[in-house]
């Protein structure tokens, strides 16, 4: 595709043959030539493809994602709850889930500019457990513009706060003690911090929670047996080479294997086999036209591996003062910060 195509395609707004569009375009003929090479590769298990990012550099990219150099995260723990023992082995789970076919999955959301995933996973996720807790599942849209401009981060875990960044922990705390969060069509996004406008009475609750659990981290068994049984999650990862992710089941190699740094907050919706490839499914917060409709599957093992440091935990481990490192497995660190809400209710 011409950059000329792209830029309309895409909604971009430089103007023609500034130096802007000369810095945008070369950037773009370099992704347009990433994308071609890796799909020319018949031996890859997932494709590469244009989409809104062709035209960003890593490092911008790696902004926008939703965790902070500056900070990592921790847990407040006045809401955590134990995590339940999982009886069930790992060969006696369904050999698939998918929970976008039981009615408790949102549509696909779109995060924008913002370093909002920590509020967009929380939402998701949230949103999927309220429907889970009715029955009739009742499928609410609810507000992550409401944890973005309102939800506190003191201890500066994942991030500032806000689009700045933070943690799915964090909101799960903030919902629990401000009564619930809202309707998106009260709060609606709008991809920048902002000033407070939650109101009890403006700005009714339309969702609670009581706590979250924190599964084991790098714990395979546990987070099979609550995708399969409980519910979707909320979880990290590291995103930062997700940008041209076109379809397929991303391998290990996809990542950083040798410093997988977490720095995305996603949801796990479920999880499956193709072609003798097991993989988990995830949903991202980057639009319906990025990835498989919104979608991205990476390779899910067994055992759990590959495991590997997390050589800047500042991006999300623990609050300061950082270790030095941290030890994160499955593909993209998938297994090593994995939450899901608890006490949930529909008001």
């Amino acid at each position: 595709m011409p950059f000329e195509n792209f830029v309309s395609q895409f909604g971009k707004t430089y103007e023609r043959d500034s130096e802007e569009w000369v810095r945008r375009s070369a950037i773009y003929a370099a992704n347009l030539a990433e994308v071609e090479r890796h799909n020319s590769d018949p031996t890859q298990s997932y494709k590469k493809a244009i989409n809104q990012f062709a035209d960003m550099t890593s490092v911008e990219f790696k902004k926008m994602l939703g965790y902070s150099k500056r900070a990592g995260f921790a847990f407040q723990g006045a809401q955590r709850v134990p995590e339940p023992v999982f009886h069930t082995r790992v060969e006696d789970l369904p050999t698939s889930i998918d929970w976008r076919t039981k009615g408790v999955v949102t549509p696909v959301k779109n995060q924008g500019g913002c370093g909002s995933c920590w509020a967009f996973a929380t939402t998701e996720t949230l949103e999927s457990h309220a429907a889970l807790s009715t029955n009739p599942p009742t499928l609410l849209q609810l507000a992550p513009q409401q944890l973005v401009s309102c939800a506190p981060n003191p201890k500066h875990c994942g991030g500032t706060g806000g689009c700045e960044g933070s943690t799915a922990e964090v909101a799960f705390d903030y919902i629990a003690a401000n009564g619930g969060q809202t309707k998106e069509e009260l709060y609606p996004y709008t991809a920048r911090d902002g000033t407070c406008k939650y109101d009890k009475t403006k700005t009714p609750p339309a969702a609670t929670v009581s706590g979250y659990v924190k599964l084991a981290e790098n714990n395979y068994t546990a987070l099979l047996n609550a995708i399969a049984t409980i519910g979707p999650i909320a979880i990290s990862v590291e995103a930062d080479t997700w940008s041209l992710y076109g379809g397929g089941i991303l391998p290990p190699s996809g990542c950083n294997v040798r410093n997988t740094d977490i720095d995305h907050a996603v949801q796990l919706v479920g999880y499956g086999t193709q072609n003798g490839k097991d993989y988990w499914l995830v949903r991202n917060s980057w639009g319906p036209n990025w990835g498989e409709a919104g979608y991205i599957r990476l390779l899910r093992t067994a055992d759990g591996n590959p495991c590997s440091p997390d050589k800047t935990p500042g991006d999300g481990s623990a609050c300061p003062p950082f270790p030095p490192e941290v030890t994160v497995c499955g593909t993209c660190g998938i297994l090593y910060d994995t939450c899901y809400p608890v006490g949930v209710k529909v008001l």
